[in-house]
């Protein structure tokens, strides 16, 4: 599945997004999550569980700068602005 996402450079249909400097996968974060959704159907390995925990963290990193950015073009203190910037506060914490 290759999704398009406009990210500042313009839109990339090839299952990546450039966001700021960095290129997000957006490939490679759909098959974690999915990953992730089949560990609710049966047991898994703890050492799994840690590796995806990790993966998933690292992805929710690299995709934060962008939504900040498209948060702070929001009028500040609008209710968007601020239930935006609470929930972005508490995903980072």
């Amino acid at each position: 599945m290759h999704t398009k996402f406009s990210g500042s450079s313009g839109n990339v249909d090839d299952g990546s997004a450039q966001v700021g400097a960095a290129a997000v996968d957006i490939i490679t974060i759909q098959a974690t999550i999915d990953r992730a959704l089949r560990t609710s159907t049966g047991r898994i390995d703890t050492g799994e569980l840690v590796d995806l925990e990790a993966l998933l963290r690292g992805h929710i990193a690299s995709l934060l700068p962008a939504a900040e950015a498209v948060t702070d073009r929001l009028w500040r203190g609008s209710l968007a602005w601020y239930t935006r910037r609470a929930r972005l506060d508490g995903i980072r914490r």
